[in-house]
Parts: structure tokens; sequence; C-alpha cells
């Protein structure tokens, strides 16, 4: 190892273990929901985390890609999983009908769809979930391998971080939006385009249409 590579590879180093305590800590917030309630655990996560993120990293996790550029893809990404996601509800919940309650139960716990709580924060809420995810995490898994490794892994690690809430239907939503947003990460190598399709994907199943009833 030549003396002009020892900071690069200590700077990845503390990368992969700044990545690696972000997860422990977003499932440490995912368990504190059984005491604080969904929304206010992980959204602590969110915001604390990637300030932390920003504070160590700075624009670092944001990517080169052309941004300004990407804003429709991302758009568009986030109708077509939203679309998905409606069509694809109806046919897995029959197969599984407990799923149907859990999801009832979930959005009784994010409560009031149109409350501008609600309109002002899961935005807040949105952004800093993706510096720490596709940020921060996606950013360590890309520098050990290839873009769709990378999105797959990103996507299970995602998911096993908010097991602790005790909702097979979030974790299962986790798995597949995931990985959509960690692919369209890596393809793009931008994360605003990954938060606009995230953005796009929660407003229209959390408060334009209502998958199924709160419980």
């Amino acid at each position: 190892m030549t003396p002009a590579a020892t900071p690069v590879v200590r700077s990845a180093a503390r990368r992969d273990l700044t990545a690696l305590a972000l997860v422990l800590l977003w499932a440490l917030g995912a368990w504190e929901s059984h005491v604080y309630g969904i929304w206010a655990a992980l959204g602590v996560s969110a915001v604390v985390l990637s300030a932390m993120v920003l504070a160590l990293d700075g624009r670092a996790v944001v990517g080169n890609g052309p941004h300004a550029r990407l804003w429709p893809l991302g758009v568009g990404a986030g109708l077509v999983m939203a679309l998905g996601t409606m069509a694809l509800f109806g046919p897995v919940t029959t197969a599984f009908p407990a799923l149907f309650g859990d999801v009832s139960r979930l959005y009784e716990a994010f409560g009031d769809r149109g409350s501008v709580a609600t309109m002002v924060l899961l935005p807040v809420i949105v952004i800093g979930e993706e510096i720490v995810w596709r940020g921060a995490v996606q950013g360590a898994l890309a520098r050990r391998m290839r873009w769709l490794p990378a999105a797959v892994a990103g996507a299970l690690v995602y998911a096993l971080a908010h097991a602790p809430v005790g909702s097979p239907a979030l974790v299962l939503a986790c798995l597949g939006a995931g990985f959509c947003w960690s692919a369209l990460r890596g393809l793009t190598d931008s994360l605003p385009a990954a938060i606009v399709a995230h953005l796009v994907w929660d407003f229209a199943v959390l408060v334009v249409y209502q998958l199924a009833p709160s419980a």
C-alpha cells in the first residue's frame, strides 16, 4: 500500500463503518416504534441520521448524475411503482389475507393522511431516509460490487432494518420499493432522482390512494 493510497483506504473504511452504524441505529429506531410510534421513531431516525451523514460526507452522497434532467425519470418511476403497488395489492392480499389487516394497521399508525403535519413532514422524512439509505448505505455497497448486486443487497438490508417494527407488509414494501430506489440510484448516479421517486410513491399510496382502510 502506497502512502498516497492510505488516506483513500482510510476514508473508504470510515464510510463503511458509518454505513454499518447507520443500519444498526435505524434498526434500533424501528424497534423503538413500539414505544413512540412508527411515524415518530422512523421520522426522528431519518432526520438525525441524515444530518450525521451530511456532516460527515456532505455532497458526496448526492452522486454525479445530471440531477436536473433526471427528475422527470424520478416522477415516472414513482408513478409506475405506485400503479404496480395498487395492481399487486389485491392478488397478494388474496394469497396472504393476514397482510390486508397488517396494511390497515400501518395506515392507522401513520395517522391522518390529509393533515398538514403529514404534508410537511413526509418530504423531510423521505429526503432524510434517502440520504441515509440510497446515499450512505448504498454508496458503501456500490464501492464493493456492481450496481445490480448492490441494489439487491441494499434492498435486503433496508427491509431487514425495518423488521423490528413487526410488520410483514412493511418489510415487503421496503424490499420491493427499496430495490427500485436503489436500482434507480445505481443506474443514474443521482440521489435526487431516487428522492423524487420515493416522494411520488409515498404520496400516492399514503396520501392520495389508501390501499386498505385503517384498522
